[in-house]
């Protein structure tokens, strides 16, 4: 005689809530790199976003390059998913983003970028521990909605005139050597709270 077992997994958090939209941006115009995020949810009517710099100090700090653009925009992704946490939390994500690399580095879970895979891999910790369900979407730069804000920062005509509350946050040393060294330069990020590293 046989034994059917059956198993019910849930392919997606409970109760189905709307889909939270993000887009996130880096720029890289001479010494200035520039990264910003915004992010809509229809279900509380929601529209923030952020914008800042990376600091030399961080990008002295990173391996030699010949660019580091890809790297710039890894943390803008980084960056807007601890500062929205409570946002994305137990939620379906639309995420756009207009680098392959960093794109690539979430679907395979690595990189051979140095800086990239490990906050790649951070990302990957992140998103399983506040129960986030993100599906990845690579957007052609001239139509990221979130450009604005990475080059113009809070003063963003664009992010202002669709009613985006739009914040300055502080980038950390993250200098992303490891895994564990990413989560405690990112503990210092403004307004983070306790919220989304609690259990790091």
């Amino acid at each position: 005689r046989h034994l059917n077992a059956e198993r019910v997994m849930f392919l997606y958090p409970q109760p189905l809530l709307p889909t939270v939209m993000v887009a996130t941006d880096g720029s890289e115009e001479g010494s200035s790199r520039g990264i910003g995020g915004l992010l809509v949810d229809i279900h509380t009517a929601t529209r923030q976003g952020y914008a800042s710099h990376v600091p030399p100090a961080v990008v002295a700090a990173w391996p030699e390059a010949e660019a580091h653009i890809q790297r710039v925009e890894c943390v803008a992704v980084v960056i807007m998913m601890v500062i929205m946490a409570p946002r994305i939390s137990h939620r379906n994500v639309l995420w756009f983003c207009d680098n392959s690399s960093v794109l690539g580095a979430r679907v395979k879970g690595r990189s051979n970028d140095p800086v990239v895979h490990v906050l790649g891999q951070f990302m990957a910790l992140f998103l399983f521990r506040i129960n986030s369900v993100v599906w990845w979407e690579f957007v052609e730069s001239a139509a990221n909605w979130s450009d604005g804000v990475s080059r113009d920062g809070v003063g963003c005509a664009c992010a202002k005139a669709h009613d985006f509350v739009v914040r300055d946050v502080a980038v950390p040393m993250l200098a992303a050597r490891t895994v564990a060294e990413a989560i405690a330069e990112l503990r210092s990020v403004c307004g983070i709270g306790e919220f989304a590293l609690a259990a790091f």
